[in-house]
């Protein structure tokens, strides 16, 4: 899947312009790497691992070589992005604020305030 997605991107930093670029990185590259990741328990693994992986996908989308010195930083001014960690911590938000908003006898709502520790006081 790796070299798919490397392959993809070699075609379209051949293509467009840099917005372009970066939009469709985001919709075919970037959801698909962070599906469901609401649902993650992350550490400073996955994060990093992740993190690594669309940088080395951005640097490709905006054809640097491994001689230019161009920090992680200033790669993500250029391309308006966020580090992954605070992208995921916004979806997780999302998703919790969706389930607040639901109805009050809802499953989602009872899930969130359910304790697996207080099941074992009842028996």
């Amino acid at each position: 899947m790796r070299d798919c997605i490397h392959f993809s991107l070699f075609n379209i930093a051949t293509l467009h312009s840099l917005g372009d670029k970066i939009r469709i990185s985001n919709t075919n590259v970037k959801s698909v790497l962070l599906y469901v990741c609401e649902k993650w328990k992350t550490n400073n693994r996955i994060t990093r691992s992740v993190q690594i992986f669309i940088n080395k996908c951005l640097r490709q989308i905006m054809n640097t070589k491994l001689t230019d010195k161009f920090t992680n930083d200033e790669l993500w001014s250029v391309t308006k992005e966020k580090a992954i960690e605070i992208q995921i911590k916004r979806r997780k938000l999302n998703e919790i604020g969706h389930k607040l908003r639901k109805e009050a006898g809802g499953i989602e709502k009872t899930a969130l305030h359910w304790n697996p520790q207080e099941c074992g006081k009842n028996r």
